[in-house]
């Protein structure tokens, strides 16, 4: 059993070597940044950051400590106080405890305080803060900013919709600026230019809405009537 694991040992080391890679870096913060092996580039297995890594490279594997930090994509696993992807692509599981911060996110990404990503995140978000260009997926915080045009489902406290958002938000305030189609749920939804589908809430305005609102004040200003108590509607684009 010993000269098995030697010898898959040996030979990932080789492997790894051969790839231009190493597949174990132990990474600690000095003054000189020191990190076992020295070379910042692709790690293909586990890396210790303790408490603070910085690679140039990719990771494909294991993230463990305090500060994980990439300038190239990451595929695998990292479970660390906070983590940093930068202008690069995360595949995979994030945790940090302080926060997660990547161009682009496909998996799960989950945080103490704050998830940020620049462009686009795929799957599924839970943090107390979310912040996406675009987002396609399941969203659970307490505020939600989506800059770009997303679809999915979210539940917050507070979701900002700066472009178009197509499918379930749950929120105590649902703001969004241009449009909303699907369920918007919560005590306020507020749609500045076009809505399609059913709001429920306690106030519910949009400049256009088509289908149906639901609340004690619903306006709409192409509805039945530009403002009605309980329920109000229009079915005409």
């Amino acid at each position: 059993m010993k000269k098995l694991v030697a010898s898959t040992l040996i030979a990932m080391s080789a492997a790894a070597a051969m790839a231009g890679s190493t597949w174990l870096q132990y990474s600690i913060y000095t003054p000189s940044d020191l990190m076992i092996p020295w070379e910042r580039g692709d790690v293909h297995g586990l890396r210790l950051n303790m408490p603070y890594g910085n690679n140039k490279g990719h990771l494909l594997g294991l993230d463990l400590g305090f500060a994980g930090i990439l300038s190239e994509r990451m595929t695998g696993c990292q479970l660390t106080g906070f983590n940093m992807v930068d202008l690069a692509t995360s595949r995979g599981f994030q945790f940090g405890v302080v926060a997660n911060r990547t161009k682009e996110i496909c998996g799960v990404q989950m945080s103490g305080i704050l998830n940020w990503n620049e462009d686009v995140a795929y799957g599924f978000q839970l943090a107390p803060v979310n912040i996406d260009g675009e987002f396609y997926g399941v969203q659970f915080g307490g505020f939600s900013w989506l800059a770009g045009a997303s679809c999915g489902f979210t539940a917050a406290g507070f979701l900002m919709a700066r472009n178009e958002y197509k499918g379930v938000s749950l929120a105590a305030l649902n703001y969004g600026l241009q449009h909303v189609s699907g369920l918007q749920m919560g005590g306020a939804n507020l749609t500045m230019q076009t809505s399609s589908g059913l709001q429920l809430g306690v106030v519910n305005f949009a400049k256009h809405h088509e289908g149906v609102q639901i609340g004690i004040v619903n306006v709409n200003g192409v509805g039945f009537l530009p403002c009605l108590p309980f329920v109000n509607f229009n079915f005409t684009h």
